[in-house]
């Protein structure tokens, strides 16, 4: 961009994503799993807690108890944009039983 007083500048969002957008609009969503974990930390105390799983990646709240309190509901717009944009799980059912005899 040219201007006459100060010569040549670059926008300042040149090079970076925009921060902002349409309202209600989803941009962006990656399918992340909660791991539930137990195991003996380094002082041999028997531990569980929650790890978010991500592209290959574990992360740890630092209280995962409190954290995993504290998770509500989304609004039914962002449900619907986040289920728009991941691919959908190719899970297939079964709705017959097999039975199998006592013994």
């Amino acid at each position: 961009m040219f201007n006459a007083a100060k010569g040549v500048t670059v926008p300042t969002n040149q090079g970076s994503p925009a921060n902002e957008g349409s309202p209600n609009t989803v941009i962006g969503a990656m399918r992340a799993n909660i791991v539930l974990v137990e195991y003996f930390d380094q002082n041999g105390r028997r531990t569980r807690d929650a790890l978010l799983e991500a592209n290959g990646n574990y992360y740890r709240p630092d209280n995962s108890v409190e954290w995993a309190r504290s998770l509500k509901n989304v609004s039914a717009w962002l449900t619907k944009g986040v289920v728009k944009i991941l691919p959908s799980e190719n899970v297939q059912v079964s709705d017959t039983v097999e039975i199998l005899p006592e013994g």
